[in-house]
């Protein structure tokens, strides 16, 4: 469900679900550089680049990231000889999957859409789940060349979420506590056009 109001608009979600961080990533706590890892990755042609800022991988650029799953403790991903990119994109996210510091790509990533440009290039944007709920502000780009080879990979994924997506409040109470702060704020009160939508508000640890 979506309050819009000309010129902004404030959505509303069914709950709000702060991610706990750290103990439950796998290869490396969300403020921690994988220095070997990006080391490994180097000597295979690979080069990674880690936000400071944000403390986690950016991007991830080679010749062809779907050929390098020796870098990757992911389960593997075969793909038919005439695979989609859609399927494409997932076995890339599995190939990296330890650098990025995901777990299972098929379970963790969904795809929004695809978009094509005039070289011929191919580019998938995936949108990150946890327990099959989206997490805001949280996505994935893997792009493609004119030969179908990933070339690179980035935007932004959040590792080692281990909430329970259970909503703390009801979508009527969420949809009455946006309208309150619409009014307090002196602000249109809007419309509502979508369903309410539960969603993880994740951030990365503050240690």
């Amino acid at each position: 469900m979506t309050i819009r109001h000309n010129p902004a608009f404030l959505f509303v979600f069914c709950g709000i679900l702060l991610s706990s961080l750290g103990a439950d990533a796998q290869h490396f706590g969300s403020d921690t550089k994988p220095t070997r890892l990006i080391a490994e990755a180097r000597s295979k042609g690979i080069t990674v680049h880690w936000d400071t800022e944000r403390k986690g991988v950016a991007s991830i650029r080679g010749a062809d990231l779907s050929a390098h799953s020796a870098i990757s403790v992911g389960q593997g991903v075969k793909l038919a000889q005439h695979a989609t990119y859609q399927q494409r994109a997932i076995a890339v996210l599995q190939h990296v999957s330890e650098i990025l510091g995901t777990r299972d790509a098929i379970r963790e990533f969904r795809v929004r859409r695809i978009q094509s440009d005039h070289l011929g290039f191919h580019h998938v944007r995936v949108e990150q789940r946890h327990a099959g709920v989206r997490v805001v502000g949280a996505e994935l780009i893997v792009h493609f060349d004119n030969h179908d080879r990933a070339y690179e990979v980035n935007g932004r994924y959040i590792p080692g979420i281990s909430l329970t997506p259970t909503p703390q409040i009801s979508a009527e109470d969420a949809a009455d506590s946006a309208t309150t702060d619409l009014r307090r704020r002196a602000l249109p009160e809007g419309e509502l056009r979508e369903e309410p939508e539960l969603v993880v508000y994740a951030r990365h640890s503050p240690n």
